[in-house]
């Protein structure tokens, strides 16, 4: 009877490879597992097969049939748990493909290594034989060690009931209640083949739900239709609320103006133009926190990796810190660990954006005491592991709200703050980890930890771009610039900034009107270039103006100026042929930088 069912049951297994592989193969992560499952239901049958064959003949190698059967039923349950983990890492980073791609890789290797440990200690442990009944310690861990997945799978699955749809949740539960249910009884009665019987409902109930190619088709649009659900929700929430932030700004960027329109004060107006030019940059930083998080979303948000001089991206953090701290009760405090390699391989602009939105939040909310910046680090021959730790003495936060506090939205439907959003994810595109302590009323201190690259080249080799900024206007006279931009306010704004160098300034509105200026004149300087024009866009008119070029012979740097900053849009423009990029709104140590490479070249450029 036994050897009837396991030739039936390996005949069923060997159908169901057959028609599992003879139509379209899923690729995705849970394809590869389901197929590991398939294939392991095969082999354990043919295992058993071979195990009953050998003990009915009385030989020996049925001893090593019989582990490499019990270690096959230890993998097939790790393989159903790593099958659920992976549908939950799909759920969960479903926009976020290179870190669903980092925690599947390590969610692989967990499963390995606690695979192999425990084949190593099931072969080293006896097996026996007694009237065709398998027994021994080496039966005993191997079903503990199949307890412990099935166990483990019940706790996933109800603990992240929320990753699945209904149909999905019941149909885990089904395999699982089958699989529990077979061990039990496989454990009490050892001559009934009740665990390969069960194995073998679950793959084809798998197969006929899980896999099936309908159902993945259903379940797909299921998740499309509430990802676009819950995104309009979220996005009429995310406007909603954006558009309180963005008119604080606003407000006080208009009404200043309107005071200093009526105002006589040269002090007083003086004064409003600081704060204007503040409110202008918590505007700006309003804006490219929108543009960093649709980014994200969208999946196109690239981490940049660059060697960098580490102290001085440290130096740079601080200084804006305590310029943010000035008239201010409150003491900064900085401690950065001395044995940091000077030259590490990273996205040092991320890594700033990051500790600014912290260290600003900390500025923000700490009225009196202090706010601590400090930095660790655990060196290894060719990783530093930079652990960063901002602390105060503020507000704090209240410990029901610290779990939402990196989510878009807070326990009320309330958009969070948009920096620490941002923060959060930039972590983790970082294969970083931000972790967040807080008593409410004194205080708050949050750890970001990244492992860099250590990069061992000579530090006056390094292209650092963190240096501290100097202001060093020179005298351009005889020096003829052209800007193109479609934007009349646009022009002027750029003319005021470029009178200080007292250079002769050309403007115009369109490309077609650059490439007539240059038709009869290619005695410029430099071409400041706006990208986003109608008609005839910068990018379109810098391919014609290269190809004038080469054929008129002359060189114009040409350096893009845009309001389209998003991450990865400088690498864009520079491959384009650009010489190189100023986003918009212009900040004039990124114009002295520019003025100074292509207009002063002569004089050692010392930003």
């Amino acid at each position: 009877m036994i050897f009837n069912f396991s030739l039936l049951g390996l005949l069923t297994m060997f159908l169901l490879v057959y028609i599992y592989y003879s139509k379209e193969i899923k690729d995705d992560c849970e394809g590869k597992v389901f197929r590991g499952i398939l294939l392991g239901n095969y082999l354990i049958e043919l295992l058993y097969l071979g195990v009953y064959i050998a003990m009915r003949e009385g030989n020996n190698i049925s001893i090593g049939l019989s582990k490499l059967y019990f270690s096959g039923l230890v993998i097939y349950n790790s393989l159903l748990l790593c099958y659920m983990i992976s549908l939950i890492l799909r759920d969960k980073y479903k926009l976020q493909q290179t870190i669903y791609s980092s925690k599947v890789k390590l969610m692989k290797y967990i499963f390995i290594v606690v695979d192999v440990v425990s084949l190593v200690l099931l072969y080293s442990l006896p097996i026996e034989f007694n009237d065709n009944i398998i027994y021994g310690m080496g039966v005993s861990v191997s079903y503990f060690m199949i307890f412990i997945y099935s166990i483990l799978g019940f706790i996933v699955l109800f603990a992240r009931h929320n990753s699945f749809g209904v149909k999905k949740f019941k149909d885990l539960f089904i395999i699982y209640i089958i699989n529990v249910t077979s061990i039990i009884i496989q454990y009490y009665f050892y001559d009934i083949c009740v665990i390969d019987i069960g194995y073998i409902l679950i793959t084809i109930y798998m197969y006929l739900t899980l896999e099936n190619s309908s159902y993945l088709e259903i379940e797909r649009l299921r998740l499309e239709n509430e990802t676009v659900m819950k995104s309009s929700i979220d996005t009429t929430k995310f406007l909603s609320n954006m558009s309180y932030e963005i008119r604080t700004p606003l407000n006080a960027i208009d009404g200043l103006s309107q005071v200093i329109e009526d105002s006589d004060d040269i002090n007083n107006i003086k004064e409003d133009v600081k704060d204007i030019r503040a409110a202008s940059k918590n505007l700006v930083d309003i804006i490219n926190g929108i543009i960093d998080i649709a980014t994200i979303d969208t999946g196109k948000m690239e981490i940049i990796n660059e060697n960098y001089d580490v102290y001085a991206m440290f130096d740079n953090v601080c200084d804006i810190a305590r310029s943010r701290l000035k008239n201010s009760k409150v003491e900064f405090k900085v401690d950065i660990a001395k044995n940091i390699p000077s030259t590490l391989m990273g996205d040092a602009g991320r890594i700033e954006q990051v500790l600014l939105n912290l260290l600003t939040n900390a500025i923000k909310y700490t009225k009196e005491g202090y706010v601590l910046f400090k930095v660790d680090v655990i060196n290894s021959t060719s990783l530093c592991r930079l652990k960063m730790t901002i602390s105060d003495t503020g507000i704090g936060i209240k410990k029901e709200d610290i779990k939402n506090l990196f989510e878009r939205f807070d326990n009320n439907g309330n958009s969070n703050k948009l920096g620490l959003v941002i923060v959060k994810k930039l972590v983790e595109l970082m294969n970083g980890k931000i972790d967040v302590e807080s008593t409410y009323k004194k205080g708050s201190t949050f750890v970001v930890t990244i492992d860099q690259k250590v990069v061992n080249i000579l530090e006056d080799n390094v292209e650092n771009t963190n240096k501290k900024k100097k202001l060093d206007i020179f005298d351009g006279s005889g020096k003829r610039i052209l800007v193109v931009d479609d934007n009349k306010l646009n022009l002027k704004v750029a003319n005021k900034l470029l009178m200080s160098y007292k250079v002769e300034v050309i403007e115009v509105m369109s490309g077609q009107e650059c490439l007539d200026v240059l038709a009869n004149d290619t005695n410029f300087d430099l071409i400041l270039m706006d990208d986003m024009m109608p008609n005839m866009s910068g990018s379109e008119t810098l391919d014609i103006i290269l190809k004038l070029e080469r054929v008129e012979g002359y060189n114009i740097p040409i350096v893009v100026l845009t309001a389209n900053a998003i991450s990865g849009m400088k690498e864009k423009y520079l491959k384009a042929g650009f010489d190189d990029y100023l986003a918009k709104p212009i900040d004039k140590y990124e114009l002295n930088r520019v003025m100074k490479k292509y207009l002063n070249s002569d004089k050692k450029d010392s930003d």
